[in-house]
């Protein structure tokens, strides 16, 4: 979704962000034996070149002015806060 919506400005600001969160979330997964974090990334950089094909053409169709989107953007939360929750839905989940 981030290769292919995301618009240029945006993902230049974001891309250092977005490629931390993934390194941590491949050492987690590497750590706790959860493979599918890393197949998921992987089979994205498989499929990079029809992404950026795809955006090509979404990119091409976007009616929204960068001022409009950026306000609904919330900062991501930290690798730390994400794993917290994680958990809480876990602990949900197997009541």
């Amino acid at each position: 979704m981030l290769v292919r919506c995301l618009p240029a400005p945006l993902l230049r600001e974001c891309l250092p962000a977005i490629l931390y969160y993934d390194l941590l979330a491949i050492g987690y997964a590497t750590l706790t034996r959860q493979p599918a974090i890393i197949s998921g990334r992987i089979e994205a950089l498989r499929d990079l070149s029809t992404l950026l094909a795809q955006r090509h053409t979404i990119q091409m169709r976007r009616t929204a002015l960068l001022a409009q989107l950026t306000p609904w953007l919330e900062p991501v939360p930290s690798p730390l806060a994400a794993l917290r929750v994680q958990r809480q839905v876990q602990a949900i989940l197997q009541r």
